[in-house]
């Protein structure tokens, strides 16, 4: 589901209630013995036409039944907080960074290359903050 959700982003997720999901909701569904966290584009039938954001395919149709919840929240470690991200309709600037990854696999390795070494040095408070629970590399002198 990049890039509205990372690696280690946690999600909460709102038990399926009467209302089908509809664009541009991101559902947690299951399907063929696995879980999918995706972004529904549509509704066909009785069943949602779903995608994650950076996939070049639509998944096979899910059945409304098959839906556990719907995302409501995405938690993203920044330094040493939780910071809420948003949920709904992407940005203009997340479309593009999807639509890049989505057709370039030398983009997504980039991305998730540069997020990962963003994350280890702000986990060790190389970039001025340190994250809880994490001690800083020891120092000699």
């Amino acid at each position: 589901m990049l890039p509205a959700i990372w690696p280690g982003d946690i999600v909460s997720i709102s038990c399926q209630g009467t209302e089908e999901p509809d664009y541009p909701d991101v559902v947690l569904f299951k399907a063929e013995r696995r879980l999918f966290v995706h972004r529904v584009l549509r509704s066909e039938n009785g069943r949602l036409i779903t995608r994650g954001d950076a996939l070049p395919h639509c998944d096979p149709p899910v059945d409304v039944a098959d839906v556990i919840g719907v995302v409501t929240e995405i938690l993203r470690v920044r330094g040493s907080e939780l910071v809420s991200m948003p949920v709904g309709r992407p940005s203009s600037g997340r479309r593009a960074l999807a639509f890049v990854i989505r057709r370039s696999e030398l983009a997504r390795t980039i991305v998730l290359k540069w997020r990962r070494t963003f994350s280890q040095l702000s986990s060790v408070g190389m970039l001025g903050e340190e994250s809880p629970g994490i001690d800083p590399p020891l120092r000699s002198g």
